[in-house]
């Protein structure tokens, strides 16, 4: 619908997102970026996904989006999401606490997100606790309850209850990212490798693109496993056997 901005020019690089084929989403989201975008929607979009496969071309361009427009929140959100990917936890961790300032609102997901890689974990434990006492009735709680104890298996792997309530969730058929990126904690990377597999294989990987950068697979990317799966995905910097991105 090129009458609507947003929808023909961001969401229309979802088809390629969709498909698996993540080297024309990035090219499109990268000539995107290049002409003069003025609706601060697209800008922080488009660089918010670009950043996926480019991650300091995102964080370049979505400071950009920033000063355009300081008060539209999503910016923030998206660099933060960025900052985690890079390891910036705790400047990711400050524009949350910018955004749920600005909008007088609570975003628990990626906050625990940010606590537990930065570190906080007292926080990030007081964080779920206050989630699970006050549960949003739209989300799976057992489902966040899964993979919020992934991320804290580094250091409370004995208190984990995944293996109890695997059957479960995969019975409920939720999307194979998630369930790779709790293998991926828990240390288990040959179920992790299994479930990437999966996800390729119905092309139903939601968030698929943050395979380059996010911190959870850092210990998987040594495995031959990895480049051949980035290869078949097309993925930016992977044409050949040495990281190019």
């Amino acid at each position: 619908d090129p009458s609507n901005t947003y929808t023909y020019y961001v969401k229309g690089n979802y088809f390629f997102e969709r498909k698996l084929d993540f080297q024309n989403a990035y090219l499109n989201y990268k000539k995107m970026l290049e002409t003069d975008i003025f609706d601060t929607r697209i800008l922080s979009e488009a660089a918010f996904r670009l950043g996926h496969f480019d991650i300091q071309k995102g964080m370049e361009y979505l400071k950009i989006s920033m000063e355009k427009d300081p008060l539209y929140s999503e910016t923030y959100n998206n660099l933060a999401h960025l900052y985690l990917l890079d390891g910036q936890y705790k400047k990711s961790k400050d524009l949350l606490i910018a955004r749920q300032t600005m909008t007088d609102g609570y975003y628990p997901w990626q906050s625990m997100y940010t606590l537990i890689y930065g570190g906080y974990i007292e926080d990030a434990e007081i964080a779920l606790s206050e989630f699970l006492a006050n549960p949003n009735p739209r989300i799976d709680l057992e489902y966040m309850v899964l993979v919020t104890e992934m991320f804290m298996a580094a250091g409370r792997k004995d208190d984990l209850k995944f293996e109890k309530y695997l059957p479960e969730v995969i019975e409920k058929g939720l999307q194979p990212f998630p369930l790779a990126c709790a293998f991926a904690l828990y240390g288990d990377y040959d179920r992790s490798f299994e479930w990437l597999e999966k996800g390729y294989e119905t092309k139903n990987m939601a968030y698929f693109q943050e395979l380059k950068y996010a911190p959870w697979f850092q210990n998987m990317r040594n495995d031959p496993r990895w480049s051949v799966l980035m290869k078949k995905l097309s993925m930016p910097g992977y044409e050949n056997d040495e990281i190019k991105g």
